[in-house]
C-alpha cells in the first residue's frame, strides 16, 4: 500500500513539476507571464526562445512520462496501480499548482509514460500526434487526434480495462483542454 501511494505521489509531483517552463526559464529568462494565455507547454517556447528550447522541453516532457512509466515496472505494480499513476502523471500535470493551473497539453508525458509502459500505444500516439502536426500545425489538434487514436487502439490490441480508462480519461483531459482554448477565444498555439 505505501508503494501504491508513493507512486501515485511521485506521478502527481513530478507531473506538476512543469519543465517547460522552467527550460524557459533558463534559456530566456520568461516568467510565467511572459508566455501569454493559456497553457506554458513546447510549442510557446518553439516561439518566444526558439527550436533548441522547444525540443529541450518536449524531450523533458517525454522523459518525465517514461521515467514514473518505469517506476510502476520497476516496483512492479498491477496494471490498475499502473494506470492509475498514469492518471495522477496527467492530472498533475494538466492542472500544476506550481504555475497556478496553467499546465501543458498532456499528450507529451502521457506519451512518454506509454512508450515505456505499452510501447506500441506510444508509438501509435507519437506517430499520430507528429502526422496531424505535419499536416495542420496545430499541437492541440495533433495531441487531441493522438489521445483519441490510443484508446481505440487499446481496445483493438486486447488491453486490460484499465488501460482502457485511463487512455480514455486521457483523451477526455485533451478534449476538455482544447475545448477550454475554444471557448475562452484563446490565441491557440501554432509552429
Amino acid at each position: 500500500m505505501f508503494t501504491v501511494l508513493t507512486l501515485f505521489i511521485c506521478a502527481y509531483l513530478l507531473g506538476a513539476l512543469s519543465l517547460p517552463y522552467w527550460v524557459g526559464r533558463f534559456k530566456g529568462n520568461l516568467a510565467a507571464a511572459d508566455y501569454g494565455p493559456g497553457s506554458i507547454g513546447p510549442a510557446k517556447l518553439l516561439r518566444l526562445t526558439g527550436p533548441e528550447s522547444m525540443v529541450a522541453a518536449l524531450l523533458a516532457e517525454l522523459a518525465k512520462g517514461w521515467l514514473i512509466g518505469w517506476l510502476t515496472v520497476f516496483f512492479q505494480a498491477g496494471d490498475l496501480t499502473r494506470w492509475m499513476t498514469a492518471l495522477f502523471l496527467l492530472v498533475g500535470y494538466a492542472w500544476s499548482p506550481v504555475i497556478g493551473g496553467r499546465g501543458g497539453n498532456v499528450w507529451i508525458p502521457f506519451t512518454g509514460f506509454l512508450l515505456q509502459v505499452a510501447p506500441s500505444l506510444g508509438q501509435c500516439s507519437l506517430a499520430v500526434a507528429l502526422s496531424a502536426l505535419l499536416l495542420t500545425r496545430s499541437p492541440n489538434l495533433a495531441a487531441f487526434a493522438a489521445l483519441w487514436i490510443v484508446p481505440i487502439v487499446a481496445w483493438m490490441k486486447g488491453f486490460p480495462a484499465s488501460a482502457l480508462t485511463v487512455t480514455a480519461v486521457a483523451a477526455a483531459i485533451v478534449a476538455f483542454q482544447f475545448w477550454l482554448i475554444r471557448c475562452h477565444r484563446q490565441r491557440e498555439s501554432a509552429i
